[in-house]
């Protein structure tokens, strides 16, 4: 199934990442790279455009496999961040990870929350079942807010173990919190 493009409260509209976004990508990466870097850990801080074209590349690559979905999100048609369901799994019984990237000039509004909404109410309106899981790092105050906040909207339970997730050859501990979504009947 390729990624539609969704549209959540408050006027955001998500829409399926593509290679016109690179450009927004890249001017939001360099508005806080340590956001960036904590967005997207996988990336080393030197050749910044050539592996968010990478990262560009692949998600286009998978579009039509139903493995990973990833969006622009977009306010009054700017970009002021990203959201995706990916394939790099913490556990067996989990279907996607969940990441998002919102702006720096942009958090604290919300956003996030009403993308990740947006996106679980499509996970929901397919029919199937899905655990989402969503990693993330113990210092990340917002983050795990944000997880918080979602669980108790979408019924997810937190683990109480740390599970080591490797970055750049290193094992950082993150907090999982799974969330299963979807189920009925198509």
């Amino acid at each position: 199934m390729q990624t539609p493009a969704l549209e959540a409260t408050g006027g955001l509209v998500l829409r399926p990442i593509s290679s016109s976004d690179l450009s927004d990508l890249l001017e939001s990466y360099h508005e806080s790279p340590e956001d960036g870097q904590t967005a997207l850990p996988w990336m080393y801080p030197r050749n910044i455009a050539e592996q968010l074209a990478d990262f560009v590349r692949d998600i286009l690559r998978a579009a039509d496999e139903d493995r990973i979905h990833f969006w622009s999100i977009r306010m009054d048609d700017q970009h002021v961040g990203t959201i995706g369901l990916g394939d790099e799994l913490q556990l067996d019984l989990s279907s996607w990870s969940l990441g998002y990237w919102i702006r720096v000039s942009h958090q604290g509004q919300g956003i996030a929350s009403r993308a990740i909404d947006a996106v679980f109410d499509w996970l929901t309106e397919r029919h199937i079942e899905a655990v989402v899981e969503v990693a993330v790092h113990p210092h990340n105050g917002p983050g795990l807010a944000t997880a918080r906040s979602l669980c108790a909207r979408w019924g997810g339970t937190p683990l109480d173990d740390f599970v080591g997730i490797d970055f750049g050859g290193r094992t950082i501990p993150h907090h999982l919190h799974l969330i299963q979504v979807g189920g009925g009947e198509a």
